[in-house]
């Protein structure tokens, strides 16, 4: 491992980045996943993007590298020419774009897994470049530029003129660009962008990103972004997870997938893909283990209960079999495995209260590495401060997250404590 991580640095510090050319043809800008523009894949790297500029401008993430991200490439050209010619260049570093963060190669690798588009070789070579899209990093210089200069745009008066956005041969008069707090230079990397990646024009609508934006303090609070703040929830997916009133006696937690690569996608309602994505099986497996794990958990202390309260006049049979029926009457589960979600602990509440109001607990899965992408506070963010925990789904599988689900198992059963008989 330490091995893999050095010529991951090696790579990091070597001067310029260089195109590779597999022979194919580069993919159309509708194109990304298997080739066939994936609707559902493209919005949901836009919801895993919502989270990851927020760690790449500073404002989340690890707290030691922040100050780095902040202040790195304040005083560089905001022109996509100029940062293609830096990537391209072998005399120039990619450190004057972006900091060398091994914490959010995780989460990039997840990104990229729904729209190659972000990456800088944009699928076409056998594997991903570390590095992402000249075009992302262009945005990422707009960002950090705009905060340090404490402005902010004003998106209710941008939006509704999108001729602005996509049009090079309009000439925005002063007024207009003063309306939408911008530069003459700063609208034009936004067309430059856009034009070059015009995904990035839905981007800039949708409701989780522009939440980021604002969170960030990129955009400024008017009715457009009061309205998509407002959105920025997967409601709308309750309804795919219709439930009755849980009674007192039954504990109910759910599994919900977050920044994963762990899900196939293809667009939507093609057959076996109601939403555009389904649960590939290492996600379903490490969601089975976990069952299991919580159960057995429960399970013990439960049988244990029994015995004590039985004492010699119950068999350890008779106690087990007691226990995995209360066990199997009072505990329910609620597997979000429709569609992945990005839930971090900036979103969490609400992104969970939208979803699963009437529910005990919650175990936040999490794709590859993505955790170190993630700065939890532990007397705000996780249990037993919150009655919600994030595992790696590679530690679930590994037994490495046993002890945490053996801790729920424990706080689950004093739920149900008084309905043991």
């Amino acid at each position: 491992m330490s091995f893999v991580f050095s010529m991951i640095f090696l790579l990091m510090n070597c001067s310029g980045t260089q195109d590779i050319d597999s022979g194919h043809p580069a993919p159309s800008v509708n194109e990304s996943g298997n080739g066939h523009y994936q609707a559902p894949a493209s919005k949901y790297a836009a919801e895993i993007l919502s989270y990851m500029m927020q760690v790449v401008v500073g404002a989340a993430g690890d707290p030691a590298v922040r100050q780095a991200w902040k202040t790195r490439s304040l005083s560089a050209d905001l022109y996509l020419n100029q940062v293609r010619h830096i990537m391209q260049d072998p005399e120039r570093k990619v450190a004057e774009l972006m900091v060398y963060d091994a914490n959010i190669l995780g989460l990039s690798k997840v990104l990229y897994h729904y729209n190659q588009r972000l990456n800088y070789f944009k699928g076409r070579a056998f594997q991903e470049s570390i590095y992402p899209s000249e075009e992302l990093l262009a945005i990422r210089l707009f960002m950090v530029q705009k905060i340090a200069k404490g402005q902010k745009v004003r998106m209710g008066n941008l939006m509704p003129q999108p001729i602005f956005l996509e049009d090079p041969l309009t000439d925005p008069s002063p007024v207009a660009l003063a309306l939408a707090n911008l530069s003459a230079k700063e609208l034009q990397l936004l067309r430059d962008v856009i034009h070059s990646e015009p995904f990035f024009k839905d981007y800039l609508e949708d409701p989780f990103l522009v939440e980021a934006l604002h969170r960030v303090g990129v955009v400024e609070m008017d009715g457009y972004v009061s309205q998509k703040i407002e959105a920025a929830d997967y409601s709308v997916l309750a309804a795919e997870y219709p439930g009755k009133a849980k009674p007192d006696d039954v504990v109910r937690v759910a599994i919900l997938p977050s920044m994963t690569k762990s899900f196939d996608f293809q667009a939507k309602e093609t057959p076996g893909f109601p939403l555009g994505f389904r649960a590939a099986e290492n996600y379903i497996l490490a969601v089975d283990t976990l069952k299991h794990k919580l159960k057995a958990s429960l399970q013990q202390r439960v049988q244990r209960d029994l015995e004590v309260t039985a004492g010699v006049s119950a068999t350890a049979e008779e106690s087990k079999r007691k226990s995995t029926d209360f066990i199997n009457t009072h505990l329910q589960f609620i597997d979000f495995n429709k569609r992945p979600l990005v839930i971090y602990p900036g979103n969490a509440e609400k992104v969970i209260q939208s979803l699963c109001l009437d529910v005990d607990f919650n175990f936040i899965i999490l794709g590859k590495n993505v955790y170190l992408s993630i700065y939890f506070d532990e007397q705000r963010d996780v249990f037993p401060s919150v009655n919600r925990i994030y595992l790696d789904i590679m530690d679930i599988r590994q037994s490495q997250s046993d002890y945490e689900i053996d801790q729920v198992g424990e706080y689950l059963f004093n739920r149900l404590r008084a309905h043991i008989q």
